[in-house]
């Protein structure tokens, strides 16, 4: 697992374009990958909050899925966290997963006020994301 420098960004923004992703990291945010021959096989990026980070742009190559990268690159995560709160909105499908790398679900009303605003926004088009929670 590596945390991504700027000189890594246009790698990554490879990567999420070579998947539909259009997010591109931020200057303020971490970018963590795995790579594999070189190349970004899984990566997220992790947006400062007040108190904490919102961890978006998670994605794993189709090609690499069922490997364990994704249970890899989270369970690296809270090192990079630096002791802080981390937020997600996941799929149910994905709420599993999240709950095995220690998120847990909680309530729009428990998300910091911006981070609530957000997810409201993102539940007119995906009323099923579910807000998580590293404490």
């Amino acid at each position: 697992m590596q945390r991504l420098t700027r000189e890594d960004y246009p790698a990554l923004q490879r990567f999420y374009r070579g998947a539909g992703y259009r997010g591109r990291p931020g200057a303020d945010e971490r970018s963590l990958a795995l790579r594999e021959d070189g190349a970004i096989r899984a990566a997220l990026r992790l947006s400062p909050l007040d108190n904490g980070w919102w961890l978006r742009g998670f994605w794993v190559a189709p090609a690499c899925r069922g490997q364990g990268l994704g249970s890899r690159l989270l369970a690296a995560l809270p090192a990079h966290l630096d002791g802080r709160a981390c937020y997600c909105f996941a799929y149910p499908e994905a709420q599993r997963f999240y709950q095995a790398g220690g998120f847990r679900p909680l309530t729009v009303e428990a998300l910091p006020p911006g981070l609530a605003q957000r997810l409201r926004r993102y539940h007119v088009k995906t009323p099923e994301l579910v807000p998580m929670l590293i404490p």
